[in-house]
C-alpha cells in the first residue's frame, strides 16, 4: 500500500478572481489525501498525506483547468 508521508506544500494560485481561487482551493480539498489549510494572495498551503497526493504538477494542472473555466465565465 501507499505509505503515509505527511507534509505541507505551497501551491501558487494563478486565478484572477476570488471565485477562481475558492474553486481551486476547494478542488484541492475534495481530492483524496489533500486539504487546503491556508490561503493568501500568492496561493495556498496544502496538507498532503502521501507522496502521490503531494504531486505539485498534478495540482498545478488542476489549477490550469480552473483558470480556463474562469476565463470562459
Amino acid at each position: 500500500g501507499t505509505s503515509v508521508q505527511q507534509r505541507l506544500i505551497r501551491i501558487r494560485s494563478a486565478q484572477g478572481t476570488e471565485l477562481g481561487q475558492a474553486l481551486f482551493a476547494n478542488s484541492i480539498t475534495i481530492t483524496p489525501g489533500t486539504v487546503t489549510v491556508e490561503t493568501d494572495e500568492e496561493g495556498f498551503i496544502v496538507h498532503a498525506l502521501t507522496d502521490e497526493s503531494a504531486d505539485i504538477d498534478a495540482i498545478g494542472e488542476m489549477g490550469d483547468r480552473v483558470s480556463e473555466l474562469e476565463k470562459a465565465a
